[in-house]
């Protein structure tokens, strides 16, 4: 403790540096992953795995976890960009970090309700990116109004005194709190709005259970985030964020739910498709194969997303060219009819060159021979 007395530093200022160091050495397997998924996009397992959305949601799931390390942290200097309090706070934390993880799995559950009771197909991601923005908007307009009205500033802080885990925090240091309470409330009704949709949405798909929609994550994906969630609000409630260990069991639980929900959905694609490319692949189309009619193959319509769209296009061609058909027809019809007229025509003057010949026949023989 020597080197931090020298420092004038807290003594748990070190375990902050620590859980921030270990939380900063998981994000790297992590960031890779995300990049692998990307890069073998068209790779036909990852495909049902709506790559655009899970990679938003990784993006959301790095904010949170770094705005939650900054926001949860007593000892932010005054004139540093970690005191831009609704940056981190509104931004950063609430509306592009726990929201857009949360509304993406919202949107999946959506492009599931569509395809299981509304017997719809697949959508494109450019709709899956629409509906995330309107899920977004209410968010993204709370943080303007907030950043307008100056609805969170920064407070210097003295945390409480304990003995060797906590140190009175310096007159330039502090955190952020709210200039009217109606802020926080604004706040918090649309993250429980967002878990409103998303249990609305699992109830009406409870009966979607097969193997590759992935309902199961990420009905798990959202339970946790409901236990983060709470455990944010008693952390905050208590203010054990003041305490180096109550803000670490924050930060990491945090964390290693991304993590951890992360790996679970994709960690056995990822290593097969780094290791096992080929191999995986063969056993995921006989996997598919082996549906043993129509509606079972319904589980699985993200994987035909190709056949889809190739179906639709020859849909929309046909309708196109319906009505060029349709006249061709009528020209083939009336072309037949000209050609049936131009046949009578011929056979009834043949008859009447035939009858002329035979009356000349007849003529010629009343003719005398020794005329």
């Amino acid at each position: 403790m020597g080197s931090f007395e020298g420092r004038n530093d807290p003594p748990w200022r070190f375990w902050d540096f620590f859980v921030t160091a270990v939380i900063c050495i998981a994000c790297i397997p992590f960031i890779l992953g995300n990049i692998v998924l990307l890069c073998n996009r068209h790779y036909r397992p990852i495909k049902t795995k709506s790559v655009h959305l899970t990679v938003l949601s990784s993006v959301g799931g790095l904010i949170c976890i770094v705005a939650t390390i900054v926001v949860n942290n007593p000892g932010r200097k005054q004139d540093s960009i970690w005191a831009f309090c609704t940056l981190w706070t509104f931004w950063l934390q609430a509306c592009f970090g726990f929201s857009l993880w949360l509304n993406c799995l919202n949107v999946r559950l959506i492009v599931l309700h569509s395809i299981f009771n509304l017997k719809r197909g697949a959508k494109s991601m450019k709709s899956n990116l629409i509906k995330l923005v309107g899920l977004l908007s209410p968010t993204i307009i709370l943080c303007i109004c907030a950043s307008v009205m100056h609805s969170i500033r920064f407070k210097p802080v003295q945390a409480p005194s304990a003995p060797q885990n906590v140190f009175p925090t310096p007159q330039n240091e502090g955190n952020c709190s709210f200039t009217h309470k109606y802020w926080s409330i604004a706040m918090h009704s649309l993250l429980i709005l967002y878990y409103l949709i998303f249990i609305v949405l699992s109830f009406m798909l409870r009966g979607a259970m097969a193997q590759f929609n992935e309902f199961r994550l990420i009905r798990n994906g959202g339970v946790m985030l409901l236990f983060l969630y709470l455990l944010s609000l008693v952390t905050l409630q208590t203010q054990a964020y003041l305490v180096v260990v109550g803000r670490s069991f924050l930060c990491l639980s945090v964390a290693s739910a991304i993590f951890y929900y992360f790996w679970a959905r994709n960690g056995e694609v990822i290593y097969n498709v780094i290791f096992t490319k080929e191999e995986y692949a063969r056993q995921f189309n006989d996997e598919m194969n082996r549906c043993p009619n129509e509606h079972d193959r319904e589980n699985f319509p993200l994987s035909f997303q190709n056949l889809e769209s190739d179906l639709k296009k020859a849909r929309e061609t046909i309708i196109r060219y319906d009505d060029k058909i349709k006249n061709l027809e009528e020209d083939i019809r009336t072309i037949e009819e000209k050609i049936s007229d131009l046949q009578d025509q011929v056979n009834s003057k043949d008859k009447t060159s035939i009858k002329l010949s035979e009356q000349s026949k007849s003529l010629l023989a009343r003719i005398p021979s020794d005329v």
